[in-house]
């Protein structure tokens, strides 16, 4: 599948004040990831546990938070609320930046603890799974995509993975029965990368999940800074929309939405959910790439959500 958009190139505007860098590129918007996946994706069990540190999702809020726009300072509060509730606020507020309310887009830091990091690339190597990853809904692997991907359950990982969702969950204010199993990439240091892509295409509303409405995707290693030894180099997030680049640092996330519609996941008169009528049209502002990596491994964790419940329980 292809789609036609003019080459983007962006002139270098200074760098900005968090780790995300400017940046300037010329790629062209080609090709998404796939939605429809393995078909044994759907073979999933739910898991019971019992541990403290597990966040239980939460959707008591009267009004959907991402159903409409908000501002930097809304956005701070509600994650730091949301996934930090045992922290005072202004611990709690650095762990978060807003690169842009709109479209939303984030970085989260510790968002996952890098002992649990470690166990899920331990985990996703004796899956014994890994493939080279593919493109679009042909499942054709291409030069725009050069890694290597596998999907994990959260039984194949438990406490991490469970965690993981749930904080998920309540960062989107979506299910995780409307989440996809995890997808986990490796990227070998000889230069692989993924090209400038979007996670959703407007063709996916024929499926029937209709499509990813939001990516989290968790950094489970770091990229090389200064004279730090071990990491990698290069391995960036790029988001030319906004003239960023995002440096992997592990137990951190990028979120943000891919699609113009947000529907709420409730009965409030801001959000009345979705419906068969809906249609997601992608959000050209979410189109990201990542750059080659140089030297040791670049390992990602992906979770993408959708407006119908994607497993089946």
């Amino acid at each position: 599948m292809q789609i036609l958009v003019p080459i983007l190139i962006l002139l270098p505007l200074g760098v900005k004040s968090w780790h995300i860098h400017s940046f300037s590129t010329n790629h062209i918007l080609r090709s998404s990831t796939h939605t429809t996946l393995n078909k044994n994706q759907r073979d999933f069990k739910p898991i019971q546990l019992s541990q403290s540190d597990v966040f239980e999702p939460s959707y008591s809020s009267e009004v959907y938070f991402w159903s409409k726009e908000r501002t930097e300072d809304e956005i701070i509060k509600y994650c730091a609320r949301s996934l930090f509730p045992h922290e005072e606020f202004s611990v709690a507020r650095k762990r978060i930046e807003v690169i842009s309310p709109e479209l939303p887009l984030l970085v989260i830091h510790d968002f996952l603890p890098k002992d649990m990091c470690e166990e899920i690339i331990k985990k996703a190597e004796q899956n014994g799974n890994l493939k080279r990853s593919t493109l679009g809904n042909s499942q054709e692997e291409s030069t725009e995509r050069t890694s290597s991907t596998t999907w994990l359950r959260k039984e194949q990982c438990e406490i991490p993975l469970e965690i993981l969702s749930n904080k998920i969950s309540r960062l989107a204010g979506i299910p995780s029965q409307n989440c996809e199993n995890f997808q986990v990439v490796r990227y070998n240091g000889n230069g692989e990368k993924f090209d400038l892509h979007t996670d959703h295409l407007d063709s996916f509303n024929d499926l029937d999940v209709r499509g990813r409405l939001a990516t989290c995707m968790l950094y489970l290693n770091s990229a090389r800074s200064g004279s730090e030894c071990g990491g990698f180099e290069g391995g960036c997030t790029q988001f030319p929309e906004y003239d960023v680049e995002v440096q992997p640092k592990r137990g951190s996330v990028a979120f943000w939405f891919n699609t113009v519609e947000r529907p709420a996941f409730n009965d409030s008169s801001e959000g009345r959910g979705f419906s068969d009528e809906s249609f997601l049209n992608v959000d050209l502002r979410s189109r990201h790439a990542g750059t080659p990596v140089v030297g040791n491994e670049k390992w990602v964790c992906n979770r993408w959500m959708h407006p119908v419940p994607f497993m089946v329980n």
